[in-house]
């Protein structure tokens, strides 16, 4: 009985570490995404509607954008419900929108609700190197 009980112990010390560390890679994906301002670039597009990857890359003002990466990122928030994802039955596409979570991430201009402030800016500042080194 002992043993068992201090497996269960270790396996849930382990569990707790795999989330500590999948917490971070959320907060470095957050980061990704507000750096680049995905959210308004999704909120530019008239109606509401979604994105294709290659509409939000094009968009994305940066010489040197690594379409492959932001296609996990968008990925990863989409199944962490940071973002909308939907296959478009026509072309086949992951074509990807904003939620109620992502329109946090607007900044006070893009926004239409402007009685909500965005978090982007206290994402980049929790996730600042410097502050993590700390």
């Amino acid at each position: 009985m002992w043993i068992l009980l201090k497996k269960r112990q270790r396996c849930k010390r382990q569990a707790e570490i795999l989330e500590y560390m999948d917490n971070f890679v959320e907060s470095m994906a957050l980061r990704c995404a507000v750096e680049l301002g995905v959210a308004g670039v999704l909120n530019s597009h008239p109606h509401g509607q979604n994105h294709p990857m290659s509409e939000i890359a094009d968009r994305i003002a940066s010489p040197s954008l690594d379409i492959d990466g932001l296609s996990r990122v968008m990925r990863f928030l989409s199944c962490k419900k940071v973002f909308d994802a939907t296959i478009d039955k026509e072309s086949g596409e992951v074509m990807y929108g904003l939620n109620n979570s992502s329109k946090w991430l607007l900044t006070n201009s893009e926004s239409d609700d402007q009685a909500t402030s965005s978090l982007g800016p206290l994402v980049l500042l929790v996730t600042n190197p410097c502050a993590l080194a700390s």
